[in-house]
Protein backbone atom coordinates (compact mmCIF):
# COMPACT_ATOMS: atom_id res chain seq x y z
CA UNK A 1 0.00 0.00 0.00
CA UNK A 2 2.98 2.32 0.66
CA UNK A 3 4.39 1.65 -2.37
CA UNK A 4 0.93 2.35 -4.17
CA UNK A 5 0.50 5.28 -2.37
CA UNK A 6 4.57 6.56 -3.32
CA UNK A 7 4.02 5.85 -6.82
CA UNK A 8 0.37 7.59 -7.28
CA UNK A 9 2.07 10.98 -5.28
CA UNK A 10 5.27 11.41 -7.24
CA UNK A 11 3.62 9.83 -11.14
CA UNK A 12 0.39 11.49 -10.49
CA UNK A 13 -0.32 14.06 -7.84
CA UNK A 14 2.68 16.11 -8.07
CA UNK A 15 2.41 16.43 -12.16
CA UNK A 16 -0.91 17.27 -11.48
CA UNK A 17 -0.19 20.33 -9.17
CA UNK A 18 2.66 21.25 -10.63
CA UNK A 19 0.88 21.70 -13.68
CA UNK A 20 -1.79 23.29 -12.03
CA UNK A 21 0.34 25.90 -10.34
CA UNK A 22 2.61 26.53 -13.43
CA UNK A 23 -0.52 27.36 -16.11
CA UNK A 24 -1.99 30.25 -14.34
CA UNK A 25 1.76 31.75 -15.42
CA UNK A 26 2.81 29.77 -18.20
CA UNK A 27 1.35 28.14 -21.28
CA UNK A 28 0.04 24.57 -21.60
CA UNK A 29 3.46 23.53 -23.05
CA UNK A 30 5.26 24.75 -20.53
CA UNK A 31 3.65 23.70 -17.81
CA UNK A 32 3.36 19.76 -19.09
CA UNK A 33 6.70 19.94 -20.15
CA UNK A 34 7.45 21.19 -16.43
CA UNK A 35 5.57 18.82 -14.87
CA UNK A 36 6.59 15.90 -17.25
CA UNK A 37 10.00 16.33 -15.13
CA UNK A 38 8.34 14.63 -12.35
CA UNK A 39 7.84 11.26 -13.40
CA UNK A 40 11.32 11.09 -16.08
CA UNK A 41 13.36 12.11 -12.87
CA UNK A 42 11.57 9.00 -11.16
CA UNK A 43 12.22 6.78 -13.87
CA UNK A 44 15.83 7.73 -14.01
CA UNK A 45 16.48 6.81 -10.08
CA UNK A 46 14.57 3.49 -10.86
CA UNK A 47 16.63 3.12 -13.53
CA UNK A 48 19.80 3.48 -11.57
CA UNK A 49 18.28 1.72 -8.32
CA UNK A 50 16.97 -1.61 -9.84
CA UNK A 51 18.30 -1.43 -13.41
CA UNK A 52 14.91 -1.51 -15.23
CA UNK A 53 12.02 1.00 -15.96
CA UNK A 54 9.11 2.03 -13.88
CA UNK A 55 6.71 1.05 -16.25
CA UNK A 56 3.57 3.56 -14.50
CA UNK A 57 6.14 6.24 -14.25
CA UNK A 58 6.92 5.55 -17.66
CA UNK A 59 3.42 5.06 -19.02
CA UNK A 60 2.84 8.73 -17.08
CA UNK A 61 5.85 10.31 -18.85
CA UNK A 62 4.50 9.31 -22.16
CA UNK A 63 1.12 11.27 -21.24
CA UNK A 64 2.75 14.45 -20.20
CA UNK A 65 4.62 14.26 -23.18
CA UNK A 66 1.74 13.35 -25.69
CA UNK A 67 -0.26 16.14 -23.67
CA UNK A 68 2.67 19.03 -24.12
CA UNK A 69 2.69 17.67 -28.02
CA UNK A 70 -0.76 17.75 -28.42
CA UNK A 71 -0.62 21.66 -27.21
CA UNK A 72 1.22 22.51 -29.94
CA UNK A 73 -0.71 21.50 -32.33
CA UNK A 74 -2.88 24.20 -31.95
CA UNK A 75 -6.20 24.36 -33.67
CA UNK A 76 -9.56 24.83 -33.48
CA UNK A 77 -12.13 23.90 -30.44
CA UNK A 78 -12.80 20.19 -32.42
CA UNK A 79 -9.31 20.04 -33.10
CA UNK A 80 -8.37 20.71 -29.30
CA UNK A 81 -11.22 18.23 -28.04
CA UNK A 82 -10.05 15.53 -30.82
CA UNK A 83 -6.27 15.99 -29.31
CA UNK A 84 -7.35 14.99 -26.07
CA UNK A 85 -8.39 11.31 -26.86
CA UNK A 86 -4.92 10.88 -28.24
CA UNK A 87 -3.28 10.23 -25.01
CA UNK A 88 -5.78 7.54 -23.98
CA UNK A 89 -5.32 6.34 -27.24
CA UNK A 90 -1.92 6.12 -27.89
CA UNK A 91 -1.60 4.03 -24.38
CA UNK A 92 -3.89 1.56 -25.57
CA UNK A 93 -1.59 1.20 -28.38
CA UNK A 94 0.88 0.18 -25.72
CA UNK A 95 -0.90 -2.41 -24.01
CA UNK A 96 -1.84 -4.11 -27.00
CA UNK A 97 1.69 -3.55 -28.92
CA UNK A 98 3.14 -5.17 -25.29
CA UNK A 99 1.52 -9.10 -26.50
CA UNK A 100 3.91 -9.08 -28.85
CA UNK A 101 6.76 -9.08 -26.20
CA UNK A 102 7.68 -12.06 -23.41
CA UNK A 103 5.61 -9.96 -20.60
CA UNK A 104 3.31 -8.17 -21.37
CA UNK A 105 3.04 -4.32 -20.11
CA UNK A 106 0.37 -5.14 -17.30
CA UNK A 107 2.86 -7.87 -16.16
CA UNK A 108 5.58 -4.94 -14.96
CA UNK A 109 2.91 -2.40 -13.82
CA UNK A 110 1.67 -5.39 -11.41
CA UNK A 111 4.85 -5.56 -10.53
CA UNK A 112 5.52 -2.22 -9.91
CA UNK A 113 2.63 -2.21 -7.21
CA UNK A 114 2.95 -5.56 -5.97
CA UNK A 115 4.66 -5.97 -2.82
CA UNK A 116 8.40 -7.78 -3.52
CA UNK A 117 8.06 -11.17 -2.69
CA UNK A 118 4.88 -11.75 -4.71
CA UNK A 119 6.52 -9.66 -7.43
CA UNK A 120 9.31 -12.26 -7.17
CA UNK A 121 6.77 -14.71 -7.36
CA UNK A 122 5.07 -14.35 -10.32
CA UNK A 123 8.36 -13.44 -11.83
CA UNK A 124 9.57 -16.59 -11.07
CA UNK A 125 6.53 -18.44 -12.13
CA UNK A 126 6.31 -16.82 -15.16
CA UNK A 127 6.93 -19.62 -17.05
CA UNK A 128 3.62 -21.25 -16.56
CA UNK A 129 1.28 -21.07 -19.56
CA UNK A 130 -1.84 -20.38 -17.51
CA UNK A 131 -0.33 -17.38 -15.50
CA UNK A 132 0.82 -16.23 -18.90
CA UNK A 133 -2.19 -16.73 -20.37
CA UNK A 134 -4.24 -14.65 -17.43
CA UNK A 135 -2.02 -11.39 -17.42
CA UNK A 136 -2.15 -10.99 -21.55
CA UNK A 137 -5.20 -11.38 -21.51
CA UNK A 138 -6.06 -8.40 -18.41
CA UNK A 139 -3.47 -6.44 -20.73
CA UNK A 140 -5.42 -6.77 -24.37
CA UNK A 141 -8.38 -5.98 -22.42
CA UNK A 142 -7.11 -2.78 -20.61
CA UNK A 143 -5.72 -1.80 -24.31
CA UNK A 144 -9.04 -2.59 -25.87
CA UNK A 145 -10.85 -0.22 -23.38
CA UNK A 146 -8.67 2.32 -23.33
CA UNK A 147 -8.70 2.53 -27.49
CA UNK A 148 -12.62 2.09 -27.25
CA UNK A 149 -12.59 5.29 -24.66
CA UNK A 150 -10.48 7.04 -27.01
CA UNK A 151 -12.74 6.30 -30.37
CA UNK A 152 -15.94 7.22 -28.32
CA UNK A 153 -14.60 10.82 -27.27
CA UNK A 154 -13.92 11.67 -30.38
CA UNK A 155 -16.63 10.70 -32.18
CA UNK A 156 -18.61 12.22 -29.29
CA UNK A 157 -16.90 15.61 -30.64
CA UNK A 158 -18.63 14.98 -34.01
CA UNK A 159 -21.63 14.57 -32.93
CA UNK A 160 -22.11 17.05 -29.56
CA UNK A 161 -21.48 20.50 -29.21
CA UNK A 162 -17.98 21.29 -27.52
CA UNK A 163 -19.81 22.41 -24.10
CA UNK A 164 -21.19 18.90 -24.29
CA UNK A 165 -18.39 17.03 -24.71
CA UNK A 166 -16.25 18.66 -22.19
CA UNK A 167 -18.79 17.94 -20.02
CA UNK A 168 -18.94 14.29 -21.20
CA UNK A 169 -15.29 13.68 -21.30
CA UNK A 170 -13.86 13.09 -17.91
CA UNK A 171 -16.71 11.24 -16.76
CA UNK A 172 -16.47 9.02 -19.28
CA UNK A 173 -12.69 8.48 -19.11
CA UNK A 174 -13.69 7.39 -15.64
CA UNK A 175 -16.17 5.27 -16.49
CA UNK A 176 -13.85 3.06 -18.70
CA UNK A 177 -10.95 3.58 -16.28
CA UNK A 178 -13.44 2.64 -13.43
CA UNK A 179 -14.74 -0.52 -15.70
CA UNK A 180 -11.29 -1.77 -16.51
CA UNK A 181 -10.55 -1.62 -12.96
CA UNK A 182 -13.59 -3.65 -11.54
CA UNK A 183 -13.34 -6.10 -14.29
CA UNK A 184 -9.32 -7.05 -13.67
CA UNK A 185 -10.29 -7.19 -9.74
CA UNK A 186 -13.22 -9.79 -10.83
CA UNK A 187 -10.70 -11.44 -13.06
CA UNK A 188 -8.52 -11.73 -10.64
CA UNK A 189 -11.18 -13.29 -7.92
CA UNK A 190 -12.73 -15.49 -9.99
CA UNK A 191 -8.94 -17.09 -10.81
CA UNK A 192 -7.49 -16.69 -7.24
CA UNK A 193 -6.64 -20.38 -6.79
CA UNK A 194 -4.30 -19.92 -9.72
CA UNK A 195 -2.50 -17.46 -7.59
CA UNK A 196 -2.88 -19.23 -4.57
CA UNK A 197 -1.50 -22.35 -6.01
CA UNK A 198 1.98 -20.22 -6.97
CA UNK A 199 1.99 -19.10 -3.59
CA UNK A 200 1.38 -22.34 -2.12
CA UNK A 201 4.33 -23.88 -4.45
CA UNK A 202 6.77 -21.23 -3.36
CA UNK A 203 6.39 -21.70 0.39
CA UNK A 204 6.56 -25.53 0.00
CA UNK A 205 9.95 -25.12 -2.09
CA UNK A 206 10.83 -23.06 0.55
CA UNK A 207 9.86 -25.07 3.35
CA UNK A 208 12.02 -28.37 1.43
Amino acid sequence: MAVLTATLCINAVCPFLVYSILIRHYSSFAALLAASLIPLLDNVWHLVRHRRLDAFGFLMLVSLVLSALAALLGGNERLILVRESLVTGVIGLLFIGSLSLDKPLLFWLAGRFLAKPVSARLAEHWGHPRLRAMFRCMTAVWGILLLVEALLRVLLVFCLKPAAVLALSGPCLYIFIGGAALWTYLYRMRNRAVFASFLHTQDRSSAS
